[in-house]
């Protein structure tokens, strides 16, 4: 009986020291991202290259593919592989621009003379929604 406590309570502080290992080196990388990045470009953000995503999960295109003479079925699903993979490549832009936009936001938060409890909640708010909207992608 004993041994099935210290089995789990090894498990437990394993698991611990790893969470702990990867928190500080998420930190650590955190850390050097920052100092990659100018002001300038933290602030760049246009939703105009995100204009193409409306149309890459719409089926108007598949079905008009469909309507083709010579159409198979292994064209519709490289056709699809491929919208994927573009439609992935947009997400990953989307996730650094949203960083990068909220980084902006925080640096803004931090070296405000004025504490703004609000605005520290607001992006509180707007990163978890993110994060939930892009795990229901």
């Amino acid at each position: 009986m004993y041994l099935y406590w210290l089995i789990a309570v090894a498990g437990l502080v394993f698991a611990s020291l790893l969470f702990a290992f990867i928190w500080l080196f998420s930190r650590l990388v955190r850390r050097e991202r920052l100092s990659a990045f100018s002001v300038d470009q933290l602030t760049v953000f246009s939703t105009a290259k995100y204009r193409p995503l409306e149309r890459l999960l719409d089926d108007d295109d598949v079905q008009f593919l469909q309507s083709q003479p010579g159409y198979t079925p292994e064209i519709g699903r490289v056709f699809r592989r491929q919208r994927r993979r573009v439609f992935r490549g947009y997400l990953g832009c989307l996730k650094r621009d949203f960083g990068r936009l909220y980084l902006a936001a925080k640096l803004v938060v931090l070296y405000s003379s004025v504490d703004r409890l609000d605005l520290v909640k607001t992006l509180a708010v707007a990163r978890f929604r993110f994060a939930v909207g892009m795990l229901r992608v």
